[in-house]
């Protein structure tokens, strides 16, 4: 086990070792359960200076506001939903901007107060085939709902809105912890 800050990082035997398919303990030999999205707060926040050559990148954030260890999947590429103003689901197509390697951390353990992040290089201005060519090429995202691995969506508000070209298309890196959260 490597630590990164307060955030335990365990290996892939565990995740094998651990998930099988059914309803997730609290705790089990291995760990802590998967964090739900009761226990996350989240956050999609434009990366200063990112911006050029028609993208940007954007950091999303889920802190664990539980008083309880969870964990959060460091090879699965998140999955996740842009929504509109009023809820309204948008074009969204999330790709890998990363494949996992063999020191990748199968789960990323999280301790109450610390956070997970993952990063999503789009273009927010430049159409996509089959977009307008006049105007936004989508309408702007306003948050965007991710998906838990202990169940349910955490809505994440994104700061600030904006529209996400190429039918919501979202380069999504895995997570890491985010160190000293």
């Amino acid at each position: 086990m490597r630590t990164f800050g307060a955030l335990a990082v365990v290996g892939a035997a565990l995740l094998v070792a651990g998930c099988g398919g059914g309803s997730h303990p609290a705790t089990t030999a291995a760990g802590p359960a998967p964090c739900s999205a009761d226990a996350l707060n989240g956050r999609f926040v434009v990366v200063p200076g990112s911006a050029g050559a028609g993208n940007i990148v954007y950091r999303l954030t889920l802190k664990n506001t539980s008083s309880s260890d969870c964990w959060m999947s460091g090879v699965l590429v998140p999955v996740a939903q842009l929504q509109g103003a009023g809820g309204t689901s948008l074009p969204t197509h999330v790709a890998a901007a990363e494949s996992p390697t063999s020191t990748t951390p199968a789960r990323i353990v999280v301790h109450p107060g610390h956070a997970v992040k993952a990063e999503a290089r789009f273009s927010p201005d430049v159409p996509g085939v089959g977009e307008q060519h006049t105007g936004p090429c989508e309408a702007k995202a306003v948050k965007l709902q991710v998906e838990a691995p202990g169940g349910g969506n955490v809505a994440a508000v994104i700061d600030p809105p904006t529209p996400v070209c190429s039918k919501g298309a979202l380069q999504l890196s895995l997570y890491t912890p985010v160190a000293g959260s």
